[in-house]
């Protein structure tokens, strides 16, 4: 059973996930053709987060309608978001290794990287 996040959380979550519909749609395609049992996918937007998943709406051959991207395991915080994020970006660049890369890859490849903690 999905647990709703707390107000905060649930706030930041909607601003990563709106910064992602908004800045990077292609890659909610991505995981939206790869993880969410919609292949056919030709558009996808966020429409909700909960501590289980993130529900989205999506259009394609089969018609418009809604899939969910499942979390490994819930979250409480939006650093365990982006971690389920870029784990998810991980999975289906797994199944899809000659498509390419969607902008929020390229725009993470492009960070310099730093030791945790600085």
């Amino acid at each position: 059973m999905s647990i709703e996040l707390p107000t905060r959380v649930q706030t930041g979550a909607m601003n990563v996930l709106g910064h992602l519909t908004r800045d990077h749609p292609d890659t909610i395609l991505f995981l939206a053709r790869h993880l969410s049992g919609r292949p056919d996918s030709t558009g996808a937007s966020v429409v909700a987060v909960d501590s289980d998943g993130v529900d989205l709406e999506v259009a394609g051959a089969a018609g418009p309608g809604t899939a969910r991207l499942v979390f490994t395991s819930p979250i409480s915080t939006v650093l365990e978001l982006q971690r389920q994020v870029r784990g998810w970006l991980g999975a289906a660049r797994a199944e899809a290794p000659d498509e390419p890369l969607t902008s929020l890859e390229h725009e993470m490849a492009s960070r310099p990287s730093t030791p945790h903690g600085h």
